[in-house]
């Protein structure tokens, strides 16, 4: 008797059909409702035949599972099966181990990707086609039902305020399409019968999405446009209830629209033995259907990092305070935690999106007195840093430049934080980062022209150090406080000197080395 082996075919990056039984915790197989039975016998016996074209030896014992479904792999899981993988003989499939969070192998399994691996068998990949591409949209089927199952126990009260009525029509017709899927569950297919009954939905589906689409369009267009940080920040404010609603109603519009297309392309895999043309059908509603939804979790995910970002500095910098929001105020936290619930939606229907909350970075080069950055301007920069963006300097100076100086808000006079990362200077009033989490302008590092450091010096004949940065349209000088004449806070702003003049845009030969390694991991907060 042979050894049933488990066997996985990848349909989409990272997600696999399951043949056979699998055993990793934390990772759960999910069904495919909208693959007919036949389908699957026809999938079931295709792959079989293609593990064993080719194997001898011991690799032929082993016999291939019934499907049970799909599963995603997390990109460790990916890489460990992959590293250690060894190419069986068919040229097809390798055999590659998986692990658990401790590295322990845990089974070990035949694999093949759905692109390289079948398409080197023309026949199979021709055969197995249509199930793949139906196969491909239903784990994000799975996610988006669960998704609309949580969001029925939802009770945050600023999305329930913002709720349209178009809103709760679309979910109505989502809800209904559900109940499709789960019949189609039971009877193995999604039958004419099925199909008839969710059709009409197409036209207020397809009207609903469009128009929070270019809702979510207009907003991401308003937000490219600005320039500066003070220009994002009063789009948010003044339009952050539109974003939230807009945000939240695309999310549901897309999911309905995203449904309707799956159980489109399933009464198509039902009808395919009678229409030649429902294998390209299938295809080209699974294309379409993938490419419209990752365009709209796109653009809502920009709108909502933006909001979550402008909210959250407030709450770091005073937890009481409130933002703009539409024609009224509301508490920063409420907005935030609002903001947070969609962001954290959007990281689950899209795999790989970091959206978490950014860490609290401690800069190499700490420009102020004793030398310790206070935890509170640390915690309210990281809403400010783009992802990826390294902190590697902050400074503590007054603000010198002419009052001519092209800034957004004057400066002149005003105690500053001047924060130095690998892409460009962030520039804040010490009042507004404190007071409301906000900061004023940058200077991209591409654009610092020259930079002039005066060292200070101390008593008798005491003078302050200054720092000057030219770009092609504006100044930032500053000025340190006496603090920094004498020791180790003298070093620490020669350091911070020393960081900016290696980003002048000078002749190599007169352009200091950067005493920060680049690059170099990024250091957390502890």
């Amino acid at each position: 008797m042979t050894e049933q082996q488990s066997v996985l075919v990848e349909v989409y990056p990272g997600e696999f059909a399951v043949f056979g039984g699998f055993d990793l915790k934390g990772s759960t197989i999910e069904p495919a409702p909208l693959l007919p039975r036949a389908a699957r016998k026809s999938f079931e016996d295709t792959i079989s035949g293609a593990i064993g074209a080719g194997n001898i030896g011991a690799q032929a014992m082993a016999a291939l599972g019934s499907f049970e479904g799909l599963v995603r792999l997390s990109p460790a899981t990916l890489d460990a099966m992959r590293a250690g993988a060894t190419p069986m003989s068919n040229g097809v499939f390798n055999l590659g181990s998986l692990t658990d969070s401790s590295g322990h192998i845990v089974q070990t399994v035949q694999w093949t990707s759905a692109g390289a691996g079948l398409a080197s068998l023309p026949a199979v990949a021709a055969a197995v086609g249509p199930a793949l591409a139906l196969m491909a949209i239903q784990m994000q089927l799975a996610k988006i039902t669960r998704l609309v199952r949580e969001n029925l126990q939802l009770t945050d009260a600023l999305l329930e305020e913002l709720r349209t009525e178009r809103w709760a029509t679309v979910q109505g017709q989502h809800e209904g399409m559900l109940a499709m899927i789960g019949e189609a569950r039971s009877i193995g297919a999604v039958n004419d019968n099925i199909w008839q009954n969710v059709q009409g939905n197409e036209m207020v589906l397809q009207v609903t999405r469009v128009e929070f689409r270019r809702n979510v369009d207009r907003h991401v267009s308003k937000l490219n446009s600005a320039r500066g940080p003070i220009a994002v920040r009063e789009i948010l404010d003044h339009h952050g209830d539109a974003i939230v609603a807009d945000v939240q109603g695309l999310l549901q519009a897309q999911a309905a629209w995203f449904t309707y297309q799956a159980i489109r392309a399933g009464n198509l895999q039902f009808n395919i033995d009678k229409d030649p043309t429902a294998a390209q059908h299938i295809q080209t509603v699974v294309t379409n259907a993938r490419k419209h939804h990752e365009q709209d979790l796109a653009d809502a995910a920009r709108l909502i990092d933006a909001l979550v970002r402008r909210s959250s500095a407030m709450v770091d910098a005073k937890g009481s305070a409130s933002i703009p929001f539409g024609r009224k105020r509301r508490a920063a936290k409420d907005v935030a935690r609002a903001g947070k619930i969609l962001r954290d939606q959007l990281s689950f229907l899209h795999d790989g999106w970091d959206l978490a909350d950014p860490p609290v970075q401690v800069p190499h080069i700490a420009a102020v007195e004793g030398g310790v950055v206070p935890d509170k301007v640390l915690r309210v920069l990281r809403w400010h840093l783009r992802p990826q963006e390294q902190l590697h300097a902050i400074a503590a100076a007054q603000d010198q430049s002419s009052s001519r100086n092209n800034w957004a808000w004057k400066l002149q006079d005003d105690w500053l934080v001047a924060a130095v990362t690998n892409e460009r200077v962030i520039v804040a009033k010490q009042k507004d980062l404190d007071a409301s989490g906000e900061v004023a302008g940058e200077i991209p590092l591409d654009s610092v022209r020259y930079v002039r450091y005066e060292p200070g010096t101390g008593k008798p004949n005491r003078s302050d150090a200054r720092i000057g940065i030219a770009t092609a349209d504006r100044d930032l000088n500053l000025k340190f406080a006496e603090w920094a004449t004498a020791g180790t806070d003298r070093r620490q702003v020669d350091t911070f000197a020393l960081l900016l003049r290696s980003q002048m845009r000078l002749p190599a030969e007169e352009v200091p080395v950067s005493p920060i390694a680049s690059p170099h991991p990024i250091t957390a907060a502890t």
